[in-house]
């Protein structure tokens, strides 16, 4: 290679690398411009959501009946003292999910049912609840150690202890909150004998499932003012134990002892009812 071409190829060596600094200068600016910029919103950002005029103040609660209102208050302002990724308070009113209160509710509170949420931005939150209604009670084998269930079977509510002669009483182990009572044929099954036996006058004070199908009615007859216990199989059906019932109580041999009450009656063997009187 001769003298002027090493020159000309160390030249272009010094300008080459002349680009690559220029270029990893104007990266370096680009970089940190962004990252300014980038900060300065994030500032903003932050700076805005914890504004004092863009915060949730007024909760506004309606509907509930058993729960208090401070309660609700309570939860609610418990959730939006949290944070959103840590940084954003939930109390902002556009940072504010409003289907994550409604989860924090019904997992903290199982007697609400349902609940509404709507915001008069950015100050003023509306809380409409929507309470379970008490159906039965679901016992454990201590008498004092029960807790409500509504009408489809789910318990959301421990019961004070004079509330076991006010209701119809599930005697079975496991009575526990956000449970429920039985599985969804077995309590339908329980319902619907329950109904029938209204419509003839019986009234229904306890329902104790035994295992395997198994239950047992717990029921004052039409007249009496005695326990009778009526024993049903599930496979039966609500139908068919009523049927073997009202064809007992019109039997002749119950009619002749008018004056006597019955104690049991087991209706799982078929035409063959097994009952006897006190």
């Amino acid at each position: 290679m001769t003298q002027f071409g090493k020159y000309k190829k160390s030249l272009l060596n010094e300008t080459n690398a002349e680009l690559v600094n220029a270029r990893r200068k104007k990266t370096k600016k680009r970089f940190w411009f962004f990252t300014v910029i980038l900060v300065i919103i994030l500032g903003l950002a932050i700076y805005l959501a914890w504004h004092p005029k863009l915060l949730i103040k007024n909760i506004i609660v309606e509907g509930n009946r058993v729960l208090s209102s401070n309660k609700i208050e309570n939860a609610v302002n418990e959730y939006l003292d949290g944070r959103f990724i840590y940084i954003l308070p939930n109390r902002n009113a556009f940072v504010f999910n409003n289907s994550d209160l409604k989860n924090y509710l019904l997992t903290n509170h199982p007697i609400i049912k349902d609940v509404e949420i709507s915001q008069n931005v950015p100050n003023d939150l509306f809380i409409n609840v929507t309470e379970r209604q008490p159906h039965a009670l679901w016992c454990n084998v201590v008498p004092s150690d029960c807790v409500f269930i509504d009408k489809y079977g789910y318990a959301y509510d421990m019961a004070p202890y004079f509330s076991k002669p006010l209701f119809i009483v599930y005697e079975l182990p496991g009575a526990g909150l956000t449970k429920k009572v039985l599985d969804e044929n077995s309590f339908t099954f329980v319902k619907n004998v329950i109904d029938n036996l209204y419509i003839d006058n019986v009234l229904v004070q306890k329902i104790k499932p035994t295992g395997e199908g198994v239950f047992e009615f717990d029921v004052i007859l039409n007249d009496s003012i005695l326990i009778t216990t009526i024993t049903t199989n599930i496979e039966i059906g609500a139908n068919e134990t009523i049927s073997r019932v009202q064809a007992l109580l019109k039997s002749d041999d119950v009619l002749k002892h008018s004056q006597t009450f019955l104690k049991k009656i087991d209706v799982r063997y078929g035409n063959q009812v097994v009952y006897n009187f006190y």
